[in-house]
């Protein structure tokens, strides 16, 4: 795992102040209400919900993990995690189950990870997310 990605390890529950899980819902520019994953990916959270530090950094875990695969490069998002320490220290993954990739910062670090989303990983991941974030049009 890149250190854009995310060091596990370093995550600790008692030092989280909120974890979050979210349907993406984009938004045209950056601004002090949004989030961004990548340089030109930015977003507002729409439906989701604050986890318990054990559980958003467990899920965070399980993303970071998942088996390696290529992508397709659409990079359209439906979910997002959002993971903050405070004092600057925040990692943000909006994930793509359609082209297999997840776009990350890490305190402002940009980083890029594939995995197979078919895989039963994955598919386990997609079905959790859904439970706490449920899609509007209820695609992937």
């Amino acid at each position: 795992m890149n250190e854009a990605s995310g060091n596990s390890s370093a995550m600790k529950a008692e030092d989280l102040i909120d974890g979050t899980i979210f349907e993406i819902v984009r938004a045209a520019a950056a601004d002090s209400s949004t989030l961004s994953s990548a340089r030109d990916l930015h977003f507002r959270l729409g439906s989701g919900a604050v986890l318990y530090p054990e559980a958003a950094i467990l899920l965070w875990e399980r993303m970071v993990s998942l088996p390696q695969a290529g992508q397709m490069r659409c990079h359209n998002p439906r979910f997002g995690i959002h993971l903050n320490f405070g004092r600057g220290r925040f990692y943000t993954a909006a994930i793509c189950w359609e082209c297999n990739n997840i776009s990350i910062s890490s305190s402002g670090i940009y980083s890029w990870q594939m995995f197979d989303g078919q895989s039963v990983a994955a598919k386990s991941l997609l079905a959790d997310v859904r439970k706490y974030a449920p899609e509007a049009d209820g695609e992937s």
